[in-house]
């Protein structure tokens, strides 16, 4: 579980849940299956936290491999239809 302080609150969040999690200005959100979860922890720190099952595929992105639909050289399609580019450091192949 990925523990976080969102609106003053201790939430813990379960690792299949997340779909990704992007950098917004000054802050993380936390996209999940139903919810979605503010914070203002960086994204290094929440990297650290979790398994390696998710990715950093983006400066301002990191994603669960595991809600892909589909993905390109250049772009990644969740499930949820959010297309998130592939930053040039993080290209696979």
């Amino acid at each position: 579980m990925l523990e976080i302080v969102a609106n003053r609150e201790k939430i813990k969040l379960k690792f299949e849940d997340i779909i990704y999690i992007e950098r917004v200005n000054r802050q993380i959100n936390i996209v999940c299956r139903e919810n979605e979860y503010l914070t203002y922890e960086t994204l290094d720190k929440i990297k650290q936290k979790l398994p390696e099952y998710f990715i950093r595929c983006h400066t301002g992105f990191i994603i669960n491999l595991n809600w892909i639909e589909y993905f390109s050289q250049n772009q990644i399609v969740m499930i949820n239809n959010k297309k998130i580019s592939v930053g040039r450091a993080y290209k696979l192949f």
